[in-house]
């Protein structure tokens, strides 16, 4: 009796284990700024763990700038409503898989989402990233005069939204 007390006790003690890593883990699936200072606070190891990014109604961020290769898991992006947003600067080679790495396949799902930001001047995407998502939207953007997009952007994105912008392109 004691022994199969034992195992129980042992056993519970190896579920329980399991389970706070897998919550632990979980965390890392999808991001949710609150505050521009979060942004900066993110490891590379933990950008390429999450699945997915979006910023509150409530972040007063006024710039957004993400490194180079950071976020090569994320499926989908989100900002959405942020009235203080003006610029939108993302590093190459990020928010895509390249083929060294181990979780690459040529992916076709994925958006991207930059809507209703009324202050957003200027975006400007580095070589490679977001190359492999599904979609890519930017509406309802009156103040965007300066979009800037490196080599091989969006090379896998068969849909491509740009509504409602009031930009020359040149």
């Amino acid at each position: 009796l004691v022994h199969l007390l034992l195992v129980v006790i042992i056993l519970v003690g190896v579920v329980a284990i399991i389970w706070t890593c897998v919550l632990g883990m979980n965390e890392y699936y999808n991001i949710r700024i609150e505050d521009c200072s979060q942004l900066n606070r993110i490891s590379p190891y933990r950008s390429n763990q999450a699945r997915s990014l979006s910023f509150t109604k409530e972040c007063s961020c006024k710039e957004v700038r993400i490194g180079d290769k950071y976020f090569k898991r994320i499926r989908q992006i989100d900002l959405d409503g942020l009235s203080g947003l003006e610029r939108i600067e993302i590093g190459k080679q990020s928010f895509s898989s390249q083929p060294t790495e181990p979780w690459y396949s040529e992916r076709t799902n994925g958006s991207c989402r930059i809507v209703n930001c009324p202050k957003l001047a200027s975006i400007r995407i580095g070589y490679e990233s977001i190359q492999d998502y599904h979609s890519f939207e930017l509406r309802n953007l009156p103040s965007l005069h300066s979009i800037d997009f490196s080599d091989r952007c969006f090379n896998w994105v068969p849909l491509f939204s740009l509504t409602g912008l009031t930009v020359s392109l040149i």
